[in-house]
């Protein structure tokens, strides 16, 4: 079970702070997940946020 992200750093950065979506940034085709459909449809559960996000 492996899961590639291939991602803009911009938006990447952007979702990690709670300023974008991960959905969004991957329909406008920055962020692109590779690998395991199961972990790629719950990334929004287990990808850490940062403290500071909004």
């Amino acid at each position: 079970m492996d899961l590639y992200i291939n991602a803009d750093l911009r938006a990447l950065t952007s979702v990690w702070l709670g300023l974008s979506k991960m959905n969004d940034e991957i329909l406008e085709k920055k962020i692109k997940l590779v690998g395991d459909q199961t972990l790629a449809f719950s990334i929004n559960e287990w990808m850490v946020r940062s403290a500071f996000a909004a």
